[in-house]
């Protein structure tokens, strides 16, 4: 079951950006609060075709990695997709990457 993390801002995780409480990580949960709901959608739509690794997300959203790995975080915290079981290529090749997709 996801935690349910209560932010400064009034929101509870996965409902509203997380961070990590120093002022960096707040700030830039502040900046992407807005467009947090638009940016969920978008992982779903690209999901919606096949699943994919959180760098293909990326990639066909042209968006930075860092920007959407905290997504498909609120989205699987949020049951909306959920490990597929299989394995990709992540940023770090020696690295196994988590294929996400839709939950069934």
């Amino acid at each position: 079951m996801a935690r349910k993390q209560p932010d400064l801002f009034g929101g509870v995780y996965p409902d509203a950006p997380g961070h990590r409480g120093v002022d960096t990580s707040v700030a830039a949960a502040e900046a992407i609060k807005p467009r947090l709901s638009a940016m969920q959608s978008d992982v779903l739509k690209v999901l919606a075709v096949r699943p994919m690794t959180v760098m293909e997300i990326a990639q066909a959203l042209r968006q930075r990695f860092e920007t959407i790995q905290p997504r498909t975080s609120e989205c699987a915290a949020k049951g909306l997709i959920e490990d597929s079981g299989a394995r990709g290529i992540s940023r770090d090749p020696r690295k196994a990457a988590i294929v996400w997709r839709l939950s069934s």
